[in-house]
């Protein structure tokens, strides 16, 4: 460094230290707007942006869509840490103003991206404060996420006047995204139905998007995002969509349901030829050159592939089908040492003889997409676990696992931001993330389904309970229930496996039984009953008519009963004998949730089906009354008591929650504000005052003041809340997709309202 760049240096650094100075003194919630927005760019100057990420409050403060792209710089431990966090919500961060919102959010991702302590006693007093975080998909490699409103199905990577940007479809609408900044550029309107495919190119100089959807496909000038012409000679619906040359001519190629794939004219929108031949809809095209003649390669339900000579639109080959159990849905071509090859969803071909060389190894994929990263080819596939896996396409390993999804990977796209490979997922959880494949992926690999710490897919339900003296969550999952020890966030018990369920584990409940703490964890037809202290099945609890989406357990005269339900009938069993006591038939929709009570000593037990809740007396069998109001089905029940009166609060997909005095069967209050449904409810008591507490598919967890109906507060979480526990010893446990963290209360609970 020469003496003119060490001065300009040494007067950043003091610029940035004398503005950091005066930011702290005035407290970063209320300095001025110019150091929110600027203060990252002066720290970045002066080499100063790891002093600058851990300053309290500032990253609640930071502009980001100004932080953002400075988070790409390499950072040490500590300061990468922070960066993971603060990425990990970069769409929340740009869309919420509010400094204590923003607050509580980045100490949710602090847990997520593994980092303790550093929690003031101010936050301490006025925040929930993680204590752990299990199962975290938070993946550094993650470096922004492009918010839609419904699934993302479709992704590809362009320039657009030397800025990378990407094209992604969601529902009807096509969006162009500056990737430098996470910016919207383009709304892409005029569909009818769901765009399922889009593609980058180049017509007459012009840069252009094709999106394809129902029967017909458009082409767009990126510039101004107008439509320039449509594609209209189909009578099927488009899949797949891909942009080529033909004799220096553009042209794209699409395919349909009907077994067929055309190539059009991008200049004059007619049509040059149609492929035929595949017996199932096709689902992938692409485009290249085989030893100096243009080709298509077309990939279908069938579990074939196809070359074509783009000249004279005759096929060329048929290659050979690698599995022969699923279809081929995605494909690219790419170079393989001095090879030309096909890659798809489940292999790898060589173009020049036809003959299958790799085979993935990780069983059905969604979309696949290829290019050469420092002169390594790689190719990239979706999972439909919500996983992205990267492969080293010349040994076959797999490279990296991008986790963070929270529903199917639909789509990938590859491409390069400020010279490092990037890749770009979609998905059905509403997301495209950018991922940065140059981070380190040795901390994020799965050891398989059942080795993972904690559940390989979205957690369904939770229980407490006690296991030789701590306290502990139940919480069940996909062919898996597991009981985690709620002080150290391990999991101290696998309840079910592959060996014990063969399916969904819906729902679970906490009981004791002869002495010995005991979990009911239903799945298909029956249920399971596990003694916790050995891991071991005691009782199976069989007769239903379907799957069990709902369990309860009680004491009742000294004998443990459970409830259950399946479809639309729930079932009062005796578990000493494992016989039936009660029948509750009178449902009109299945049965989602269950749970005892008591009104004047009296037991009962409230049922959940479409629209209404039923109370019934469960010495008689008889209903008691029904708690009518919810517009859709109920999905979540708790019961409690308020001011001596039983009280019980339901949760719905109709978006709201009631709380309802069970003497009478009236709705005391209506919990609305939730923006998805609501999936679970909890019942309890907060420094001494009565508390309600909501969690939806809206990302969201709400308190309530039962006596008053108003809303409390709220925690936004990065994925849908699925379930939830609450007690004031035990805190605050939130499943969100895979993910599980428990979160203590603020201990002066009514000066954070």
């Amino acid at each position: 460094m020469n003496e003119s760049s060490q001065e300009e240096t040494q007067w950043d650094r003091k610029v940035y230290e004398a503005l950091a100075a005066h930011a702290d003194i005035s407290g970063w919630d209320d300095t001025e707007p110019y150091l929110k927005r600027h203060a990252a760019e002066h720290a970045a100057s002066a080499g100063q942006l790891e002093d600058l990420l851990p300053r309290r409050r500032y990253l609640s403060n930071a502009d980001a869509n100004t932080l953002l792209p400075l988070l790409r710089a390499p950072l040490g431990a500590e300061a990468q840490a922070l960066s993971a966090a603060f990425r990990s919500g970069a769409d929340f961060h740009r869309s919420e103003e509010r400094p204590a919102v923003r607050a509580q959010r980045l100490l949710l991702d602090r847990a997520r991206a593994g980092i303790s302590g550093g929690i003031s006693e101010e936050e301490a007093d006025l925040l929930w404060v993680p204590r752990w975080c299990a199962r975290s998909s938070l993946h550094p490699a993650q470096i922004d996420t492009l918010r839609h409103t419904s699934p993302v199905t479709a992704v590809a990577f362009g320039n657009l006047e030397g800025r990378p940007i990407a094209i992604t479809s969601s529902s009807n609408t096509a969006r162009v995204w500056d990737l430098a900044t996470g910016t919207t550029l383009h709304h892409l309107t005029g569909h009818t139905s769901p765009v399922a495919a889009v593609a980058f190119g180049n017509l007459e100089g012009r840069p252009i998007a094709i999106t394809s959807s129902s029967s017909t496909a458009r082409v767009w000038d990126l510039a101004t995002g107008t439509m320039i012409r449509e594609l209209t000679d189909y009578t099927d619906t488009m899949n797949a969509v891909a942009f080529g040359n033909l004799e220096g001519q553009p042209i794209a190629i699409t395919s349909s349901w009907n077994g067929t794939a055309r190539v059009w004219d991008l200049a004059t929108g007619t049509t040059i030829h149609h492929l035929t031949g595949h017996a199932s809809p096709v689902y992938a095209v692409a485009c290249g050159d085989l030893e100096g003649q243009p080709i298509a390669i077309t990939g279908s339900r069938d579990g074939t592939a196809r070359v074509w000579d783009l000249t004279t639109g005759i096929l060329i080959r048929e290659l050979t089908r690698i599995d022969k159990l699923t279809g081929i849905r995605g494909s690219a071509v790419g170079v393989l040492g001095d090879c030309l090859v096909a890659i798809s969803d489940i292999g790898i071909w060589d173009l020049t003889t036809g003959t299958a060389i790799h085979e993935f190894r990780a069983g059905f994929f969604n979309r696949t997409v290829a290019f050469d990263l420092a002169s390594r080819p790689i190719a990239i596939t979706s999972l439909e676990d919500s996983i992205a896996q990267v492969w080293d396409l010349t040994t076959g390993d797999t490279t990296h696992h991008l986790t963070g999804h929270t529903g199917p990977v639909y789509a990938v796209a590859c491409g390069d931001l400020e010279g490092r490979p990037i890749a770009i997922t979609g998905s059905e959880d509403g997301t495209a993330r950018v991922w940065d494949l140059t981070t380190d992926d040795t901390t994020r690999r799965p050891t398989g389904r059942t080795g993972r710490t904690g559940h390989a897919g979205p957690v369904y339900a939770m229980a407490f309970g006690d296991l030789e003296g701590r306290p502990i969550a139940i919480t069940s999952s996909e062919n898996i229930a597991q009981a985690w020890d709620l002080t150290s966030g391990t999991a101290v018990r696998e309840l079910a496996g592959y060996t014990g369920h063969t399916g969904p584990v819906n729902a679970v409940a906490f009981g004791d039984f002869e002495g010995r703490p005991i979990a009911i964890a239903p799945a298909l037809g029956n249920a399971r009953v596990w003694d916790l202290i050995t891991g071991t099945t005691i009782r199976e609890i069989t007769g239903h008519a379907g799957a069990v989406s709902a369990v309860a357990f009680r004491n009742l005269d000294d004998r443990p009963v459970v409830i259950t339900s399946s479809r639309n009938i729930a079932h009062v069993w005796d578990l000493s004998t494992g016989t039936t006591i009660h029948h509750f038939t009178d449902h009109t929709g299945p049965v989602k949730a269950v749970v005892f009570g008591d009104i004047d000593d009296r037991p009962i037990a409230i049922t959940c089906d479409w629209g209404t809740a039923r109370v019934w007396d469960l010495t008689a069998g008889s209903t008691i009354r029904e708690l009518i109001g919810h517009a859709g089905s109920v999905n979540a029940v708790a019961f409690g008591t308020l001011e001596g009166q039983p009280i019980a609060i339901t949760g719905s997909w109709d978006r709201t929650g009631r709380i309802w005095n069970l003497n009478s069967g009236n709705s005391i209050h209506h919990l609305t504000g939730h923006t998805g449904s609501l999936i679970a409810v909890a019942i309890g008591h907060l420094n001494g005052q009565p508390i309600a507490i909501t969690g939806s598919y809206d990302h969201t967890v709400r308190f309530w003041d039962p006596l008053t109906g108003i809303q409390l507060g709220r925690l936004d979480f990065p994925a849908p809340v699925n379930a939830l526990g609450f007690s004031e010893e035990a805190g605050l446990v939130v499943a969100f997709g895979s993910e599980l963290i428990r979160i203590d209360p603020p201990r002066q609970f009514e000066s954070h309202l």
